[in-house]
């Protein structure tokens, strides 16, 4: 299996992304506690939308 580098920093930017997102998010809405971790579960929905248009744009363009 070859790894392709592009494909391999695009997962290591998305990661960091998305961490950097959380951390974010969290420190201006910090979650209680013992309860849902709301800030989390938002920025991953937003995370996973955006992953799903992103890649259906990219399929689209692709012959």
């Amino acid at each position: 299996m070859a790894l392709d580098r592009r494909e391999l920093a695009a997962v290591f930017a998305g990661g960091a992304v998305g961490t950097l997102a959380r951390a974010g998010f969290e420190a201006l809405a910090a979650p209680d506690p013992g309860h849902w971790p709301w800030p989390t579960f938002v920025v991953n929905i937003v995370g996973a939308f955006l992953l799903g248009v992103f890649v259906t744009r990219l399929l689209e363009r692709l012959p």
